[in-house]
């Protein structure tokens, strides 16, 4: 008995040790990339890395599920679980700049770039706020941040979203 709780223990030990050395490869995402502040959209498919399109599709996706049920309370936990995917894309596309960006003279980048970052600090705050309201069950307010969020859309897509055709 003595022997197996040793052993026991000692796998804990190793399982521990093995997650403290292998962890920081799992929680550094930009390990050996540039910094969010400069690291371009990555263009067409193939390999790893950051996408805007992916990020915005998630968005996107989730969003229309959101806005098809948060009205009903028998949805909830459903529109909550998009509203968690919605928001963690939305901090994943504030890390990566759009083409319309990287493709601007050096000197309009910051203002830009810091323009693209505040409507998606909005967008993420917009949709936190609809998380309160939905769990408040507060239907105004949550029809009012649906609102906001679906304007903040509108606006960002039109400075920052490529121009389609020609």
């Amino acid at each position: 008995m003595k022997r197996s709780r040793r052993w026991v223990g000692g796998m804990i030990f190793a399982a521990a040790a093995a997650a403290m050395v292998a962890g920081p490869a799992f929680v550094s995402p930009v390990r050996g990339q540039q910094g969010p502040a400069t690291r371009p959209a990555r263009q067409g498919g193939g390999g790893r890395g950051p996408s805007l399109s992916g990020d915005m599709r998630a968005m996107g996706q989730a969003f229309q599920k959101i806005v098809a049920q948060y009205k009903d309370p028998t949805q909830n936990d459903s529109t909550l679980t998009f509203l968690a995917t919605f928001e963690s894309n939305v901090a994943l596309a504030k890390g990566v700049l759009p083409p319309t960006i990287t493709a601007m003279p050096e000197a309009d980048r910051p203002k830009a770039t810091e323009q693209y970052r505040l409507d998606l600090r909005n967008l993420l705050r917009a949709s936190l706020d609809l998380e309160d309201e939905i769990l408040a069950g507060d239907m105004d307010k949550a029809a009012a941040s649906v609102k906001t969020m679906q304007d903040l859309e509108k606006s960002g897509h039109d400075e920052f979203r490529p121009k389609r055709g020609g």
